[in-house]
């Protein structure tokens, strides 16, 4: 939709599919991260892959957690997202984004 610089998807366990996708997404400068953003990047899912790929949840953040190579490292927003431990982030160049990213799920 040109209203998001990066963005990581990753699978969740559900209950009734099996497995969800959670999109977590930087919005571009300029652009409301607000509920609206969230319901119009679920629809654009929606629109090009099918409503069974609806997003469990859209969640918008400041930055993705990345390694020194900017590599988006989902690994860690799954984690986080699961509520696991999300292990060794001395590879981060940006660990305060787990903090962030934490305090969305529970905020």
């Amino acid at each position: 939709t040109g209203k998001v610089s990066e963005a990581a998807v990753i699978g969740v366990p559900d209950e009734i599919k099996g497995s969800a996708i959670v999109c977590v997404c930087v919005p571009m400068p300029g652009v409301a991260a607000d509920a609206a953003l969230q319901a119009e990047l679920s629809q654009a899912v929606v629109h090009g892959m099918g409503a069974s790929y609806r997003p469990r949840q859209v969640l918008l953040v400041s930055d993705l957690p990345k390694t020194r190579n900017m590599k988006i490292m989902r690994r860690v927003v799954r984690a986080v997202y699961r509520g696991d431990s999300p292990g060794d982030l001395s590879s981060l160049v940006n660990p305060e984004t787990v903090a962030e990213l934490q305090d969305k799920l529970t905020g």
